[in-house]
């Protein structure tokens, strides 16, 4: 390869890049939006995210019903599956979490790490926009929309892009980009050792956020291209006009760049 086809490749990867850090961007901003019209107020919004009132919020209710059944060989457990139930003439929506027992969640700290996340990669199909709430669909449309439903499961790797954009929602539900850095700022003003080993900061994201460690590890390069995104569009210009809380915080934020 020559040296000009070397610079549009890697020019071409560049883009492609920046465009993927927008749209990853652009959905965490979604997330950030229904997490404030849940708690109302930025300064409520906190680590553990109350999935459940988040859910409720969104008029999603959760409920507990076998998602796994006995019979062939099969490698795949699943976690929780997005379903539409006709509710007479209204369509809702509800996330099933396996369970051998039936039953509706009605307290969150009944949940577990793994059925918060699981809940949070089910309603980012409804952020995504892919299943919408309709008063008027068929019990044709709602069989339907079940069928196409793919329960989130474990371990068995995607096959469907937009499986990666209900992953983007889970992260960032449960761990706003906000919360994130003045979690990550604030344990390096904790801890004595230095530098900051990762490992450690990264149990101790997942103890604080009750994220389980696989999927948080597995949704940390998102958080990084959502924080370059965020980077590029606050701290180019950090100014007077911005009150001093603000600028103390983007101030303190950009220490975490480089």
């Amino acid at each position: 390869m020559g040296k000009s086809r070397r610079y549009e490749a890697a020019k071409d990867l560049r883009n492609s890049l920046e465009n993927i850090s927008k749209r990853v961007y652009e959905l965490q901003e979604k997330c950030y939006e229904i997490l404030l019209d849940t708690y109302q107020e930025k300064e409520k919004i906190q680590f553990p995210v109350d999935i459940k009132k988040v859910a409720d919020c969104m008029g999603i209710q959760i409920f507990r019903e076998p998602l796994n059944y006995l019979g062939g060989k099969k490698i795949d457990q699943n976690i929780a599956q997005l379903q539409y139930v006709k509710e007479g003439e209204k369509v809702v929506r509800r996330i099933i979490l396996d369970d051998m027992e039936s039953g509706f969640v009605e307290d969150a700290d009944s949940l577990s790490d793994l059925e918060r996340y699981a809940i949070a990669y089910e309603m980012g199909k409804t952020i995504v926009g892919e299943y919408t709430e309709e008063d008027d669909l068929s019990d044709f449309d709602v069989e339907w929309k079940n069928i196409f439903s793919v329960p989130y499961s474990l371990p068995r790797l995607s096959a469907q892009l937009e499986n990666f954009e209900y992953e983007l929602c889970a992260i960032f539900l449960l761990l706003p980009l906000q919360e994130f850095l003045d979690a990550f700022w604030e344990y390096i003003e904790v801890i004595q050792e230095h530098p900051v080993m990762m490992d450690r900061w990264i149990k101790h994201l997942s103890d604080v956020a009750e994220i389980p460690n696989y999927q948080l590890v597995n949704g940390y390069p998102y958080i990084k291209l959502c924080a370059y995104q965020y980077y590029m569009n606050n701290f180019s210009e950090i100014n007077k006009e911005f009150p001093e809380e603000e600028r103390d915080r983007l101030e303190r934020q950009r220490e975490l760049f480089q």
